[in-house]
């Protein structure tokens, strides 16, 4: 028995050794959550113009904005439902504005010929979908026809992409519309009184007035088949216009998309672009729009906002396509692409969400919880051992030892799990760390107060132990029972920070159940056996324990 004792020991002690080393050896720690390293956070809900939204459909928009969060690299986000509401929280994202832009995209993707095309100012108010300003028009109206090869050109400004088919087609330059050049008057320079006919009144040519900014289609007015005014960003998360588009009736929508990516351009100096993948339906219908607007530009509109407006430059793309930016301004940048094929590839909601609270925590102010939380269970955790020390003397010394051992484990398994999983530590879940110290020291004293009563019945420690251990056991596994069904409910039926702090809860609940009959007993057991342990001046657990039997001499 003694050997199995040791064996039992050694085994914890090694495993918690090992997880511990192996943590540290890799350099990594437990992931935080938006409470403790800042971020964004954003609730979505169906817009109020929708009837009743189907569960699946709400289902298939949180794996859709997963994919879209997993797509931003924030690998720690958290994307779950809470009733009809979807809640989006990034934490440590260092954009937060341009993310929750990405990520709170919520209309459907669609693609719309550009009818015409206004530059003009102003700031864009995301909500209403409307203009706060409006300056006078800096552009005039444009058509997307590309100038004829006889005619002089003006190159597209630095947002006009261009489009091109992947499989042989033939690579032109997006152009604006050109301006048609006024033909010289042909004949003599000038001639004679006689030979020149009667006057005739010169009626002079209208002058050319400012082409009028039209106004925006607000949001909960834009539909698949109306013709819809809607504005380009300067940058993702902006709100500064640079140009209106007006647009045709919805030609196809971003369910035809089948996956797109920001690749390094083959042409030197082109910088980036993406490859856009149909799928087989969508090929087929991107061809037929590509043979009726050639030459033409089609926008790609998401969340009434033009993302890019590139310019067919083919009939024919088999399935795929590469949308380039303008060789004036260099191309894309790979953020640009990036953004661009991240809108592409997620961008069809079958719901549309609307944005109903958004929050920002600050790194510092993260950083602040984090150190909060930290001292408050340093603190909490120095009286309990204070006290377990002082009233239980040498068995103080096993509970820390053992909360040692314990929390090894703990932090182990919290850093595999951030590393594998995703598992974000939140204040919550450390709320939840500081009240497991509580139902593991329980463990220790329900056993420890044990001990005290064999002792008290007349036994020696070594006797003890064992027999107090047995009867312990029975309380510590129908307490620690209680605990890890109430923490698998709260995980189970509740969401968000009430989740962190039952998983923790439970995790704890777990290891304290191991711990106690995997390190606490053997411990006790083994330590029993010494006489240093048992009777020491200050820490003899029999002086700490012991009462003398009734009618016996003390």
């Amino acid at each position: 028995m003694r050997r199995s004792l040791s064996t039992s020991l050694i085994a914890i002690l090694s495993l918690a050794v090992l997880a511990l080393g192996a943590t540290f050896a890799s350099g990594d720690s437990p992931k935080l959550g938006l409470d403790l390293q800042g971020g964004a956070s954003v609730v979505l809900a169906p817009a109020k113009n929708q009837s009743a939204v189907a569960t699946s459909s709400l289902d298939q928009a949180v794996n859709i904005i997963r994919r879209r969060v997993n797509g931003l690299g924030v690998s720690e986000a958290s994307v779950s439902r809470q009733g009809n509401n979807i809640l989006v929280q990034l934490p440590g994202v260092k954009d937060q504005t341009a993310a929750l832009k990405l990520v709170g995209q919520t209309a459907q993707l669609s693609f719309r010929h550009v009818l015409q095309t206004v530059g003009a100012g102003g700031t864009y108010d995301p909500v209403t979908g409307t203009l706060v300003t409006t300056p006078a028009p800096t552009v005039v109206p444009a058509t997307t026809t590309t100038a004829p090869a006889s005619t002089s050109t003006t190159t597209a400004p630095a947002s006009t992409s261009t489009t091109k088919g992947a499989l042989g087609a033939r690579v032109l330059v997006g152009v604006a519309a050109a301006a048609q050049a006024t033909p010289a008057p042909s004949g003599p320079a000038a001639t004679t009184a006689a030979s020149t006919p009667a006057p005739t009144p010169i009626v002079p040519a209208p002058t050319p007035t400012a082409p009028t900014v039209p106004s925006l289609t607000p949001k909960d007015q834009i539909t698949p088949d109306k013709q819809i005014a809607v504005p380009q960003l300067s940058a993702p998360g902006s709100t500064q216009v640079t140009a209106i588009y007006l647009l045709d009736k919805e030609e196809l929508n971003g369910k035809a998309v089948s996956s797109a990516s920001a690749e390094l351009s083959q042409n030197l100096g082109q910088g980036w672009e993406v490859r856009v993948n149909f799928t087989g339906s969508g090929g087929g219908a991107f061809d037929a729009l590509a043979k009726k607007y050639y030459q033409q530009q089609i926008a790609i509109v998401l969340d009434g906002v033009v993302e890019s407006a590139p310019t067919i430059n083919a009939t024919q793309f088999n399935g795929t396509a590469i949308i380039s930016g303008s060789a004036q301004a260099g191309g894309f940048t790979h953020k640009q692409a990036s953004d661009l094929a991240l809108v592409l590839r997620y961008g069809s909601l079958p719901v549309q969400l609307d944005q109903q609270q958004v929050q920002t925590v600050s790194a510092t102010l993260g950083k602040d919880s984090l150190r909060a939380g930290i001292l408050a269970g340093i603190i909490g955790l120095i009286l309990v051992l204070l006290y377990m020390v002082l009233y239980y003397r040498a068995l103080g010394l096993v509970v820390i030892l053992g909360l040692c051992v314990s929390g090894s484990l703990l932090y182990a398994t919290l850093v595999w799990l951030g590393q594998t999983r995703g598992l974000a530590l939140s204040l919550a879940g450390v709320t939840g760390i500081i009240v497991s110290i509580g139902v593991t020291v329980d463990s220790y004293i329900v056993y420890f107060e044990r001990l005290k009563d064999e002792i008290r019945s007349g036994r020696s420690v070594r006797a003890s132990v064992d027999r107090g251990f047995a009867r312990a056991w029975r309380t510590i596994v129908s307490a620690d029972a209680v605990s890890f069904i109430a923490a698998a409910l709260l995980y189970w039926l509740t969401v968000d920070q009430v989740r962190g702090f039952a998983f923790t809860l439970g995790l704890s609940t777990l290891l304290d159940l191991l711990v106690a009959y995997t390190f606490t007993r053997p411990m006790v057991v083994l330590l029993g056996r010494n006489r240093v342990f048992t009777h020491a001046r200050f820490l003899g657990v029999a002086r700490g324990l012991a009462a003398a039997p009734a009618g016996t001499p003390s």
